[in-house]
């Protein structure tokens, strides 16, 4: 497998980056076909290298997804792209367990999930946003 650093990683070492259980709200469309949209769900994890979720419906590898993720704590939405890692059925036709690998993160959205990850600090993961959001608008 390889990490969000582009480095292999041995199937019993998965996670390379550090876990921040946190119920954050995503959503998500696959890159390919961006009319085929999936709905809201509640991440398990998120790190600076990815994120697992829940689904209803099982997700191909490979499948190049478009995320909308939405905190508690942030007022905007924060893009991101990322690839399946793997959809495992947790529970048989109700749920799978989603893996996403993070992909071609902005400066922005590294900041945002490095605060996360090291300290589970949203205060500067959304003033950032809200300064890339006003630069916007000028």
């Amino acid at each position: 497998m390889i990490n969000a650093s582009n480095q292999q990683v041995p199937q019993s070492e998965r996670r390379t980056d550090v876990r921040v259980k946190k119920a954050f709200i995503l959503s998500c469309y696959e890159i390919d076909d961006p009319d085929r949209q999936h709905d809201l769900y509640q991440a398990r994890d998120i790190s600076k290298g990815g994120v697992c979720f829940a689904t209803s419906k099982p997700m191909a590898p490979s499948t190049k997804l478009g995320l909308r993720l939405k905190t508690p704590f942030q007022s905007t939405m924060l893009y991101l792209r990322g690839h399946v890692i793997e959809s495992i059925e947790k529970a048989k036709d109700l749920f799978y367990e989603t893996r996403v690998a993070f992909a071609d993160l902005d400066v922005d959205a590294q900041t945002i999930l490095q605060q996360v990850e090291e300290k589970g600090d949203t205060e500067l993961a959304e003033k950032i946003l809200q300064q890339r959001f006003s630069k916007m608008l000028v």
